[in-house]
């Protein structure tokens, strides 16, 4: 997304993060499509200078240097209230894909790299 690059998502299970519009500016691909993958990606063709134009134009707003660590703030909130069965319901139906152990264990995931990251900032 950084190079203006179209990012073709090959996957069933994948959550993307939420803020970002990825109908604007990625493929996403059902697995069981794999084979058909050379065909669909033929028939975007089209679409690609516009959806390259808008992945730069997500990755600015939400992964650049500047706008990255409150896209990871953002991330970890969404996960942390995913995490909370009681919650389950309330959260964006993409999301509900992820069981809760999971979302458990991305939070986790997510918290110590993000410590890492600031660790890295500071030193």
């Amino acid at each position: 997304m950084q190079a203006g690059r179209v990012p073709v998502i090959l996957s069933d299970r994948w959550v993307a993060p939420a803020m970002v519009d990825w109908h604007s500016c990625a493929i996403r691909i059902a697995e069981r499509d794999l084979m058909r993958l050379p065909a669909i990606l033929r028939e975007r063709e089209p679409d690609w200078l516009a959806m390259a134009q808008s992945a730069r134009r997500e990755w600015e707003a939400h992964f650049s240097d500047d706008r990255f660590l409150e896209t990871l703030v953002t991330e970890l909130q969404t996960l942390q209230e995913l995490s909370s069965p009681a919650r389950l319901w309330s959260v964006p139906r993409y999301l509900t894909r992820a069981t809760p152990m999971k979302a458990r264990g991305a939070l986790v995931r997510v918290r110590q790299s993000a410590q890492r990251s600031l660790q890295r900032f500071k030193g």
